[in-house]
């Protein structure tokens, strides 16, 4: 069978009926950290300043458990032509397996050539990108990627990140590190900047005068003239065939699963080769919809809402349910196992990303295995009928009608 032909999703109209549900406890009003550097000049997308905390604080926000965390609370750190925050081991200790960092550059405004001591998997929430890297035979790629779009390069490559019209872009990177951080790379402009001037001279067979001259302090982001065109930027960059494709138009890739209640895609390595270590899944679920209760056996989930409103809702070891309501850049870890599920509790689409540190995506249904065994099983465990459990979906047909 297809594995684009797997349930999903299902709607929740009229599960009232079904007993209790755990109450949900809302992630309260978010704001970011303090500014640092100048303030951008605003065509960035992501937010444009640092917010002040809400006169009235959620009463429950001592109760939110430990799984869940906002990037709307981290430290925002801005300079001219761009942001960024980021949620790491230190920050959120759920965080076992990756870091994730949210970055906006305005038009025109480049990320700093530099590498990583980790695999960086990058994701483009809106906007458009250029993304630029070396492969390790010395072959250069240049590929423009928008909204819904992936890249991916192993830890050590050279690369960097420019924003295109006519807005920019707002990227999300997963570190295969959970104590990653932007703000600990390997820095071309810090090493040359660090260098004594005949060293320099030495390498690039140029004379040390023109390094003294042109000295000038490490940028993290920076304005270029003109980024060009793609044509142009790849003549320039001296492309030749043979290099391993480090981007992925994720957005539009076959679907995983379809239904009414909505629609998922995934990406692993199987599909993507260059995006080892990292697999994902976009889940759009509509209004009264619902992600299916289910668990994954390879690895933990890492979350995050891109738009609309969650219920998440996680199955302890110990026999106790978690609940927690999640906005616009709310983001949870679920150990690897856990079983969950998540609701659209909003009125519009929600939309959510999950990355697994794992060579292939993976999920089990609840509904899928309570079928898959003798219904005398089934019923014996739940309790039910034996006629009851003959309606519980078994095909694995992708999502759920309403």
């Amino acid at each position: 069978m297809s594995r684009f032909q797997r349930r999903g999703f299902l709607s929740i109209a009229g599960l009232a009926g079904l007993g209790g549900v755990a109450q949900a406890m809302p992630m309260g009003a978010p704001h970011s950290g303090k500014e640092n550097g100048r303030k951008m000049a605003g065509t960035s997308p992501g937010p444009s300043k640092a917010h002040a905390p809400p006169a009235q604080q959620n009463p429950h926000a001592a109760a939110i458990p430990d799984f869940v965390a906002s990037l709307n609370r981290a430290e925002m750190h801005k300079v001219d032509g761009g942001w960024a925050r980021e949620l790491n081991h230190a920050q959120f200790h759920a965080l076992k397996d990756l870091a994730v960092v949210n970055m906006g550059l305005e038009v025109g405004c480049m990320r700093e050539m530099f590498w990583r001591q980790q695999a960086e998997w990058g994701y483009v929430v809106s906007g458009r990108c250029r993304i630029m890297s070396l492969d390790e035979q010395g072959r250069s790629s240049v590929d423009d990627v928008g909204a819904g779009d992936i890249w991916s390069v192993p830890a050590g490559t050279p690369h960097s990140i420019i924003g295109l019209a006519p807005t920019g872009a707002e990227i999300l990177m997963f570190l295969d590190d959970a104590d990653g951080s932007e703000f600990h790379t390997n820095s071309i402009s810090a090493w040359v900047a660090a260098t004594p001037p005949e060293l320099l001279e030495k390498n690039f067979n140029t004379p040390q005068q023109v390094f003294v001259a042109s000295k000038k302090e490490p940028r993290w982001i920076s304005r270029l003239s003109n980024p060009g065109d793609l044509d142009t930027a790849r003549k320039n960059a001296r492309i030749r065939p043979g290099a391993e494709k480090i981007v992925y138009l994720f957005s539009r890739s076959n679907f995983y699963a379809r239904s009414a209640g909505g629609y998922m895609q995934v990406v692993d390595p199987m599909s993507f080769p260059a995006s080892r270590p990292f697999s994902a899944a976009s889940d759009v679920i509509h209004v009264n919809g619902m992600r299916e209760m289910h668990w994954h056996p390879h690895a933990a989930e890492f979350g995050i809402v891109l738009s609309g409103t969650a219920e998440l809702t996680v199955m302890c070891t110990d026999g106790h349910q978690k609940t927690a309501r999640l906005d616009k850049n709310d983001v949870w870890n679920i150990p690897r196992g856990q079983g969950h599920c998540v609701v659209n509790r909003g009125s519009q689409d929600l939309h959510i990303l999950t990355v697994y540190k794992a060579d292939r995506y993976a999920g089990y249904g609840l509904s899928d295995w309570l079928t898959h065994v003798p219904v005398e099983v089934t019923a014996e465990t739940l309790g039910l009928p034996v006629d009851v459990i003959d309606h519980f979906p078994m095909a694995r047909r992708g999502f759920m009608p309403r």
